[in-house]
């Protein structure tokens, strides 16, 4: 089994890459998606998670009709909840160092 931390650094290196259209339909192109469906997994470590909605919501902004697409993606709520978790974990964090 992969290590937790092997699979949330990988999901952040990509993530940092898709802040460009260009990069965001690369990683697409690539086969990135059936990956962070994977991590999305309520199984999964919640830092797996997380890295992987954060990942595909930036990815919506340019490739949101693959995502659409992928199986996995959007089932249930998991992916929104993720999300908002996410905003709420960003949120905190901002509010301790001030």
């Amino acid at each position: 089994m992969i290590d937790v931390n092997i699979n949330v650094l990988t999901a952040q290196a990509i993530n940092n890459l898709a802040v460009t259209d260009e990069n965001k339909v690369k990683i697409v192109e690539a086969g990135a998606l059936p990956h962070y469906v994977k991590l999305l997994d309520p199984k999964r470590d919640e830092s797996e998670q997380i890295e992987a909605a954060h990942g595909l919501w930036m990815l919506a902004f340019k490739c949101k009709d693959n995502i659409i697409k992928e199986p996995g993606c959007l089932e249930g709520h998991i992916f929104i909840s993720l999300l908002i978790n996410q905003e709420d974990i960003c949120a905190n964090k901002l509010l301790a160092n001030q």
